[in-house]
């Protein structure tokens, strides 16, 4: 991806798609997915906790289907007919929390609909709430440490950034992906959800 002033040569990254995993007993088995890219449609930056679907499916289920099929298809992914609930963390351009979810469709068949209940801070308080450097640089001048991570943190956070940084170095990686710019980012990064995990969050206006 080039930009003016850039060199054509130049392969420094403008994107990055992880799909990351805790290792310990509480986050077992629970993929994180990290984005970050620039020159893409949309600026946005938010958190989305996306919540597991059981196994049990009463809504939503295709006929001709044997329970044995039905649960076959469930559990390997091929069969996503009910979407997650959704709890949304919106930062910027706008802050607000959304939460998505399922309900029952009126009448007397299983069907289900998607809703959402949603918070917006603009909405409620009918004013903008200060660009994120003018408050930090306002905390700052006041001493007010209370939204600044700890030293703790920000090592843990390079630590995890290092290795990246030192695998992509390596001889043994693969070569660097690219994508136009205006788009959503290398086709590639779709790859790292499997089966109903969703996809790439595209923010909202």
């Amino acid at each position: 991806m080039l930009f003016r002033s850039v060199p054509a040569g130049s392969s420094t990254e403008t994107y990055v798609a992880i799909r990351a995993e805790i290792d310990n007993w509480r986050w077992a088995g629970v993929p994180i997915f990290l984005r970050h890219g620039k020159r893409m449609p949309r600026k946005f930056t938010e958190v989305k906790v996306q919540f597991r679907v059981p196994p049990l499916q009463l809504f939503n289920r295709p006929d001709g289907l044997s329970d044995e099929e039905f649960r076959e298809k469930l559990r390997d992914g091929s069969l996503c007919q009910i979407r997650p609930n959704v709890l949304t963390l919106a930062i910027q351009p706008r802050e607000a929390i959304r939460l998505s979810f399922g309900v029952k469709r009126p009448g007397s068949a299983m069907v289900m609909a998607p809703a959402e209940l949603a918070f917006d801070y603009r909405e409620f308080f009918g004013v903008q709430t200060a660009p994120a450097y003018e408050r930090l640089l306002q905390d700052a001048l006041q001493g007010d440490a209370t939204l600044f991570v700890h030293a703790d943190e920000i090592e843990a956070s390079w630590r995890f950034a290092d290795a990246y940084r030192l695998a992509w170095d390596s001889a043994e990686a693969p070569p660097i992906a690219e994508y136009a710019a205006g788009s959503w980012g290398p086709e590639g990064a779709d790859d790292l959800f499997h089966g109903c995990e969703g996809g790439w969050s595209q923010g909202r206006d």
